[in-house]
């Protein structure tokens, strides 16, 4: 029975190696070996089970086995002893026919391998077979790659590992060297991919630059582009046949019309289509000719003045390439130059007005002395008195427009006094009236506060309002003035300091004043009259603001016009003569009076002699001096100094002063000038001096001026 199975298994492997001869090549598919593998064991399954049955079998599977160029063994599962080897395998070693039988199976492995692992008895070999590829050892030691299916079988109860060898080790050679290869290619393939891959990485990085270049470009051009376009000015860029071939056409003003803004057009056709050929004489030819800059002024029809300057661009062998033209519109210029030249010509009224307004102050002080000291002789509401009245108070009218030509021609300060409103308001409405159609109705409080303002600067303010209310109403008509108390907080006028004012309003039914111009009328030369410098209600705006003050407007066209200005109230009260005048014949001071003018000097002697006060007299700034050390010196010392601030050609009064007050630091002085917009004046303490009077004198005011300031004491 052993012999049979033994011939039934020698079959098999014949068949298998048969089978397995006819399909496996070295080059062969893999898949078509293993379906060879297959359909062996799947022989070697039936003819297993034939074993018992047919023992003539045995001989035909020897046969087979002998034949087979695979290796085929039979081996003791436990003793992996050799039982028999076919002629493939003794050969595939390198082993004589039967030299193999016996061996040990470890004997001719290059490592231990699971070779028991195979069928366990009782299952099927199709089920239960193990293929694995391992290494055998030839005589000569050598190693050969085999792929070996394993399979156990039980006979009479003995276990025996039939095992399946086939040489691999061509195709394992040709694996080693066609992964040699493969990893030689892989390797030249990653060098060259990396060189790519570098070469790639500069491509890309050179072509982001260049994009990145480009859009930096691009942006600059459209920023250059967009900052050229902007300029107000026109620049252009003119070939020699004088055509444009770049411009800033989105320029501030509209040089070129439309039609005109494509192609190439000729310089003449773009700014002066209506010449109908070149201009005479031609800047931009004159700068291709000469290569000098070309600048000249010309009247377009279109844009008004304009100043076009060429500018020629040479090349590198010295020759004009191209001109570039700058265009700009200097109407606006031509208008400042204007408006300069009237200003100096109005500086030069002023000028004038100044040097007539002094010496007319010191004309009206005799005036007004004399007509003061005749009042004191006249009977007492006589006819002579009413007279020397009437004329006092048009004396004091010159006085006021004297004051307003000096505001006019040099501004400056205003020379503050506490005073009501009241009487500056319709003495200033009363003059300005006289002869007119138009009325005029006043609202003033008994209450009004007192304000500290210059009088002769309120007073044109005033004057100035009424004048343009009355020539507002040429056919007649009512202007309104009224004065109020007014409290204002920050919410009220965010313009003024909160505070107490009084509002002064002035009204007019005339035509009023177009929304266009109300923004305009407070600026310097703004005037819808032909006959107006434009100057009245800018000397009223600054006037107000250097009194603290704001001044507004109101208007509706066809409804007239209402203009309000805050003056801040003052703390103390309007001032007033205190106590009787001085009785003749009692002496109540001594007093030293600097002044230039002879006639001056002459009324201030008559009136102080007249309110009581012995005067000696000097003509400038040095005598002053002297007779001021003289008299302390002797004893007899000047209660107080009167002193001129100017003196043409000598030292005048805030000179004199500063030296007097070296000599004597309590020495009284009163500054006088007939420019009342004097600086000095404004702010007379802070050089030393007690009390400030203007030209020409209010005799009320200079008896109470000298009268306070002998009161004072002593410096401290």
């Amino acid at each position: 029975m052993e012999r049979k199975e033994l011939a039934g298994i020698e079959q098999t492997a014949m068949v298998c190696t048969l089978l397995h001869e006819s399909h496996a090549f070295f080059t062969g598919i893999v898949g078509i070996s293993f379906l060879a593998f297959f359909s062996g064991f799947m022989l070697y399954r039936k003819l297993t089970s034939a074993l018992s049955e047919k023992s003539e079998g045995e001989a035909l599977f020897r046969a087979v086995v002998s034949v087979a160029s695979d290796g085929i063994l039979l081996v003791d599962a436990e003793s992996l002893q050799i039982l028999e080897a076919n002629r493939g395998l003794e050969a595939m070693l390198g082993y004589g026919e039967g030299e193999l039988t016996g061996k040990s199976l470890s004997s001719l492995t290059a490592c231990d391998h699971d070779f028991h692992k195979g069928a366990s008895p009782g299952e099927s070999v199709e089920s239960s077979s193990r293929a694995a590829d391992r290494v055998f050892l030839t005589r000569e030691g050598r190693e050969i790659h085999t792929q070996t299916k394993t399979t156990r079988v039980r006979l009479k109860k003995r276990e025996i590992v039939c095992l399946s060898v086939h040489d691999i080790t061509e195709r394992k050679q040709a694996e080693e060297a066609l992964r040699t290869v493969t990893m030689e290619l892989e390797r030249r393939i990653a060098e060259r991919t990396a060189e790519l891959s570098e070469a790639n990485a500069r491509l890309t990085a050179d072509i982001e630059e260049k994009i990145r270049v480009e859009t930096a470009l691009r942006k600059e051009e459209s920023i250059r582009r967009m900052v050229f376009d902007a300029i107000p000015d026109m620049i252009t860029v003119i070939d020699r046949n004088l055509r444009i071939i770049h411009s800033n056409w989105g320029g501030g003003y509209d040089y070129v019309p439309q039609e005109m803004r494509s192609g190439t057009p000729y310089c003449y056709d773009a700014f002066y289509p209506s010449q109908g050929g070149k201009c005479e004489p031609c800047h931009a030819l004159e700068a291709f000719t000469t290569g000098k800059v070309v600048c000249r002024e010309k009247l377009n029809p279109r844009i008004g003045h304009v100043e076009i300057c060429a500018y020629p661009i040479f090349g590198d062998d010295g020759q004009v390439l191209m001109v570039v033209e700058h265009a700009r519109n200097i109407d606006e210029r031509k208008r400042l130059e204007e408006e300069r030249l009237k200003f100096q010509k109005l500086e030069s009224v002023g000028m004038l007005a100044g040097g007539i307004a002094h010496d007319f102050n010191n004309l009206l002080t005799g005036v007004l002395g004399n007509i003061y000291l005749s009042k004191t002789l006249a009977p007492k509401g006589g006819k002579l008195a009413r007279r020397l009245e009437e004329a006092e108070k048009a004396a004091q009218r010159a006085a006021s427009l004297t004051h307003q030509l000096l505001t006019f021609s040099r501004g400056g300060e205003p020379v503050r006094k506490t005073v009501s409103l009241e009487k500056l308001i319709r003495d200033t409405v009363s003059f300005g009236l006289r002869g007119s159609n138009v009325r005029c109705e006043i609202s003033i409080p008994p209450d009004i506060w007192p304000v500290q303002v210059d009088c002769g600067q309120i007073s044109q303010v005033i004057g100035n309002l009424i004048m343009n209310a009355d020539q507002a109403m040429r056919d007649g008509g009512i202007v309104t003035v009224c004065a109020v108390n007014a409290i204002v907080g920050q919410k009220e006028s965010p313009t003024l300091s909160p505070g107490r004012y009084v509002k002064v309003s002035v009204t007019d039914s005339g035509s009023g004043i177009p929304d266009s111009d109300l923004g305009r009328i407070f600026d310097p030369y703004f005037t819808t009259k032909s006959s107006g410098s434009g100057l009245g209600l800018s000397a009223a705006f600054s006037i107000i603001k250097k009194h603290g003050g704001v001044i507004t407007v109101d208007s509706r066209l066809g409804e007239g016009s209402t203009f309000h200005f805050f003056l801040p109230a003052a703390d103390g009260v309007a001032a007033e003569i205190e106590g009787e005048p001085a009785a003749p014949g009692r002496e109540r001071g001594k007093i030293l009076v600097m002044d230039d003018e002879e006639i001056i000097r002459e009324i201030s002697g008559e009136i102080l002699a007249h309110l009581g006060y012995r005067a000696e007299f000097c003509t400038d700034g040095a005598e002053a001096i002297e007779k001021y050390k003289e008299a302390r010196e002797s004893g007899e010392p000047f209660d107080l100094i009167l002193m001129d601030l100017t003196i043409p050609g000598g030292m005048g009064g805030k000179d004199a002063m500063k030296r007097i007050l070296e000599i004597d630091p309590d020495a009284k002085g009163i500054v006088s000038s007939g420019y009342s917009s004097d600086p000095i004046l404004a702010r007379y303490d802070q050089y030393g001096f007690r009390g400030v009077m203007t030209k020409p004198y209010d005799m009320e005011e200079m008896e109470r001026t000298l009268r306070r300031v002998m009161d004072e004491e002593k410096r401290g």
